[in-house]
């Protein structure tokens, strides 16, 4: 199986919906991007997904380029552009699965100090974060 069918193939398993803990993840990155926006640039989203982000990013710049493609070759794919990291970490410390997480939503046991929380884990351990980031300058 080549590269691209393959990448095809796990993205058709791949569901976003509006789930509490879709929401948190969403707060959380625009959270962490926001201090690094400079609203008259442009800007580049790598995996757009189904467009959520995109959504968000956009009124926030010029104009918006985005790129779905797979997160195991960020890192290549960042120096291949041309570009360097100034910041990266994770998101959200992710020590259960999404379905469970959004059960502890549900019933109120994940509140906002436990996201908070889970959200300097995340940025303290990228390794056991569910969403990981990098934000990109233009390699000098």
């Amino acid at each position: 199986m080549d590269e691209k069918t393959f990448l095809e193939s796990l993205a058709a398993t791949y569901t976003t919906a509006d789930r509490p803990q879709d929401a948190a993840i969403r707060s959380m990155a625009l959270r962490t991007f926001m201090p690094h926006f400079e609203p008259e640039s442009h800007a580049l989203e790598l995996g757009c997904d189904a467009g959520y982000m995109t959504r968000l990013l956009a009124p926030h710049f010029r104009s918006l380029t985005v790129v779905d493609g797979s997160s195991i070759f960020l890192d290549r794919d960042i120096t291949a552009a041309g570009l360097f990291s100034l910041h990266s970490g994770g998101l959200m410390l992710k020590p259960f699965a999404d379905f469970q997480l959004n059960a502890m939503h549900a019933s109120g046991l994940l509140g906002a100090p436990q996201l908070e929380g889970l959200y300097q884990l995340g940025l303290e351990y990228p390794d056991l974060a569910g969403s990981l980031f990098s934000v990109c300058r233009v390699a000098a």
